[in-house]
């Protein structure tokens, strides 16, 4: 189970696992979606690094793609080093999500 709050406008934001972040991208691309890119600081362990953010507008709600390598899907990502660890959903908790109240 997830916890956390969200307003009305936060924004989004995923953490996407792939070895070829350019595929990523070229998805993005070839469906005329645009997007911005930019390197933040994330942390995951015990360290922090420069992680490519693609940042997306879905019908006016930012949403931020952050891309991890597939190694990094076994760690632990923090919010900053020394906080807790972001709590992740399956891709059924999301589908589950996603379907509506109830």
């Amino acid at each position: 189970m997830l916890s956390g709050t969200a307003g009305r406008y936060s924004d989004i934001d995923l953490q996407l696992f792939t070895d070829d972040g350019k595929a990523i991208e070229h998805f993005l691309l070839s469906r005329n979606i645009a997007y911005d890119i930019a390197d933040e600081r994330r942390f995951a362990g015990d360290q922090s690094r420069a992680v490519s953010v693609l940042k997306v507008d879905w019908q006016g709600i930012p949403v931020n793609l952050a891309i991890y390598t597939l190694k990094e899907e076994r760690g632990v990502l923090k919010a900053t080093l020394a906080g807790r660890p972001i709590e992740r959903a399956s891709i059924q908790a999301v589908t589950h999500l996603l379907s509506g109240p109830g």
